[in-house]
């Protein structure tokens, strides 16, 4: 004979996948506190650089402001690629120009109608190559965290994922382990059963 109590409280494995680890409140198990702890970890990382993405976006606005008489718009945009990308809006249009003449070298019309259609509607010149360098850093960092964040990103997902089949897969151990052959009789009280088997 066989006797075990069992809650008749159900747990939707569905929450594992939403909440790491929380099938430790139906297990009792130290194993399932380990995706807790890394959701925890992973998402204090992903605060910190975010927070330090933002400080970073923040200060090279206000670089291009002050040293390069631009203010560029509060997201990252084709503008902030310009600025980043050349010294000057004379420059720029050099550039352009320098393009129109390969592509078009017999054209002139066709030259002045490239260079045209792309230019920028505002105005930047840096004040020193100092700056201009500071501010193409300070961007390659901002990139370099949006790479981090990304990855971090990724792996929450990995761990809600390796969460909830955890709870799936221990879930249908147990119950197959539970398994037996013979006859059954169980009794009810207060959200619990109690199960009696009796084997052959």
């Amino acid at each position: 004979m066989t006797l075990f109590l069992q809650t008749t409280e159900k747990f939707n494995p569905v929450f594992s996948f939403l909440i790491p680890g929380v099938h430790h409140l139906k297990t009792k198990e130290w194993r399932p506190l380990i995706y807790t702890s890394v959701e925890a970890t992973l998402g204090t990382i992903y605060g910190v650089n975010y927070y330090r993405q933002r400080v970073l976006f923040n200060y090279a606005r206000t670089l291009a402001r002050d040293k390069c008489g631009v203010t560029l718009p509060s997201s990252y945009s084709e503008n902030w690629r310009l600025v980043e990308a050349h010294y000057s809006y004379d420059e720029y249009v050099e550039y352009l120009y320098r393009v129109a003449r390969q592509l078009y070298p017999d054209d002139p019309t066709k030259q002045d109608e490239y260079v045209t259609n792309r230019l920028p509607t505002f105005y930047w010149k840096w004040h020193d190559l100092e700056s201009y360098y500071e501010f193409q850093r300070e961007l390659r960092i901002y990139r370099e965290i949006s790479s981090k964040k990304t990855l971090i990103l990724g792996l929450i997902l990995l761990n809600h994922l390796a969460s909830g089949i955890d709870n799936i897969v221990s879930s249908e151990i147990k119950n197959r382990a539970k398994l037996d052959v013979g006859t059954k009789t169980s009794f009810y009280y207060k959200g619990f059963d109690l199960y009696v088997f009796y084997r052959f």
